[in-house]
């Protein structure tokens, strides 16, 4: 038989004693509070770069190399990625001569994959993706020392029509920038 069923209450006291309740009662809330301190601890005002871009606040992007057969699209890639470092402010874009390091990048992949096919024809494609890969590599523009290094890919879909070729031509520049998207994002957040 419990001591309560004869209307008396246990005592926890009785076992743990007055002090051991009392900072139970106490560190609970500290507990509870306690992830949300640390969170807020973790917030950083300001612009947070990889710990190998440290130091570099200005960047040079020149036109990218081109290794595949796809003719003339390098000056439309170091354009978009330009266009995209700007937009975000993160670095401010300047001269080879002036800037902190140089990003020097190189197309090596231009693919189309086909994404849709007719369910009634198998032959006939109806939707494309056109994948772009670039490995790029970030230099120090007085040593010449590797900052960082990497791939960066985008893709865009479209369909196909009457004119295919003039199509995919028109999906390259969105293609394009997921790609500097991809790119920036390994620049500035390290991912």
């Amino acid at each position: 038989m419990y001591a309560y069923e004869h209307g008396t209450q246990p005592l926890p006291l009785q076992r743990e004693g007055i002090a051991a309740v009392l900072s139970r009662k106490r560190i609970f809330p500290i507990l509870l509070s306690l992830p949300v301190a640390m969170s807020v601890g973790c917030y950083r005002l300001g612009k947070i770069y990889p710990s190998s871009m440290r130091g570099i606040q200005t960047l040079a992007i020149p036109v990218f190399q081109n290794v595949t057969l796809v003719p003339r699209v390098e000056a439309l890639l170091a354009d978009v990625a330009t266009r995209v470092f700007q937009a975000d402010g993160t670095y401010e874009i300047l001269d080879k001569g002036k800037a902190d390091a140089v990003l020097e990048c190189k197309l090596i992949d231009i693919s189309r994959v086909a994404v849709l096919i007719s369910p009634t024809d198998w032959g006939v494609t109806k939707k494309f993706q056109l994948r772009i890969l670039v490995t790029y590599r970030v230099l120090d523009r007085i040593t010449g020392k590797i900052l960082q290094q990497g791939t960066a890919a985008g893709a865009a879909s479209y369909f196909v029509g009457a004119d295919p070729i003039s199509q995919e031509r028109q999906t390259l520049p969105v293609a394009a920038r997921f790609m500097a998207d991809a790119l920036l994002s390994q620049l500035t957040e390290g991912w």
